[in-house]
């Protein structure tokens, strides 16, 4: 018999704990990794063998022989997620916290998320500062791709929005393109943070937020959905506005060529 082939089986045999049978996953690795020599339809045939063990230990109250059983099996089958969920619940009836991570990052790593039966059991088993984390993950694998998500809603006079900003303390800036003013929103409120008549300004476009100097700036120019606007203002440029006064600070035209 080949020495490698010698070592693998010596290793199946005398390796039976689940962070020694999956080292690469174990050590937190997103590699799935296998160690057995069967090919894939003995590997299937073995694990189905050990799993219909390891269920008969769980009828018999048996859950420690249950628990390796399945560790054998998941050995074979590793991505399986039907054993990864058994091994879960095994895990927690067992107080087994190590068995219980190893599972749920190997669900991670095969970018799938348990069932809500299974995410309680984990969250039963861990602790905090390691649950949280796969919290989150298993929460952006079932996040629905395709759909928007709403951050904030404004009211409908703020009529085509164009520009978004948002500062250090987390207060947002919308600019408007028809209505011609930008607008503030923080703690549930929207107010006006420049009135662009009062500046000569018909519409603004682009911002962005400067947080060393707490700034605005914005760009403006005129279109043809401009209003309140005189026919003959056809300045393009950008504005700095500071942000604690509301006072424009400077401006800059685009000369025309």
């Amino acid at each position: 018999m080949p020495f490698m082939l010698k070592f693998l089986i010596l290793s199946y045999l005398t390796l039976p704990t689940l962070h020694t049978i999956n080292p690469v996953f174990a050590n937190g690795d997103a590699a799935v990794t296998t160690a057995f020599s069967l090919g894939s339809n003995e590997a299937f045939s073995e694990s189905q063998k050990l799993r219909a063990e390891g269920l008969q230990a769980i009828r018999d109250e048996d859950l420690k022989t249950a628990l390796q059983k399945m560790k054998e099996a998941h050995l074979l089958r590793p991505t399986y997620p039907i054993l990864l969920q058994y091994l879960i619940f095994l895990a927690k009836k067992t107080g087994d916290v190590e068995t219980a991570l190893a599972a749920a990052k190997q669900y991670a790593a095969i970018d799938q998320s348990p069932g809500q039966a299974t995410l309680k059991q984990l969250e039963a088993t861990l602790p905090e500062e390691q649950w949280l984390p796969l919290k989150e993950k298993f929460l952006q694998i079932t996040r629905p791709f395709g759909q928007l998500e709403i951050v904030t809603s404004l009211p409908t006079k703020l009529k085509l929005v164009e520009g978004v900003a948002v500062d250090s303390h987390g207060a947002m800036y919308f600019s408007t393109v028809i209505s011609g003013n930008i607008y503030k929103q923080a703690h549930g409120k929207v107010t006006m943070l420049l009135y662009g008549k009062s500046a000569n300004i018909g519409s603004f476009f682009g911002m962005a937020y400067h947080a060393g100097k707490h700034t605005l700036f914005a760009t403006f120019g005129k279109v043809a959905e401009t209003l309140k606007h005189p026919d003959n203002f056809d300045e393009t440029g950008v504005i700095e506005i500071d942000l604690d006064t509301r006072h424009i600070l400077r401006k800059w035209v685009l000369q025309p060529r």
